[in-house]
């Protein structure tokens, strides 16, 4: 991102403290508050609100994903903490073969006879070898392979 023309919204330089990182992130809040902050975007011109959005968008996302992380790390802990299982906890919504299934290798079953490169375990997206044959006329039912004993 282009650095703004416009003046007003630079960060403080650090603080000379040895307090620690809260005291430090506390002082930059007090040195420019929500008020001041929000002066300093009107006085931005059009191109630099943009790239601030921009910025700020992929800062909200990015922010985002670390909270729900720190929960879920959260919540998994406590869960475990007190001896229960997710399922316990959350009943079907949560499925405990999402996660005894996770990295494991599924049975085949479909496959492609002309290739047998082409397999398919029936989980996630259709591969695009079957996705082509199934729209020139085939039909999954042909692919299936037979249960092996």
């Amino acid at each position: 991102m282009a650095e703004p023309k416009s003046k007003g919204l630079s960060t403080p330089p650090p603080a000379e403290t040895t307090a620690g990182t809260d005291t430090l992130k506390k002082t930059r809040r007090s040195l420019m508050d929500i008020d001041q902050i929000k002066t300093a975007i009107d006085s931005l011109e059009y191109p630099d609100i943009v790239a601030l959005r921009d910025h700020l968008e992929k800062l909200v996302d990015k922010k985002h994903d670390e909270h729900v992380r720190q929960v879920r790390e959260r919540i998994k802990n406590d869960v475990k903490q007190a001896g229960l299982s997710l399922q316990d906890v959350f009943g079907n919504a949560v499925s405990e073969t999402t996660v005894a299934t996770k990295g494991r290798k599924l049975p085949i079953l479909y496959a492609d006879p002309e290739n047998p490169a082409h397999a398919w375990s029936g989980r996630g997206k259709t591969p695009g070898w079957l996705h082509k044959k199934i729209e020139a006329g085939a039909r999954l039912e042909d692919f299936k392979v037979e249960e092996q004993s």
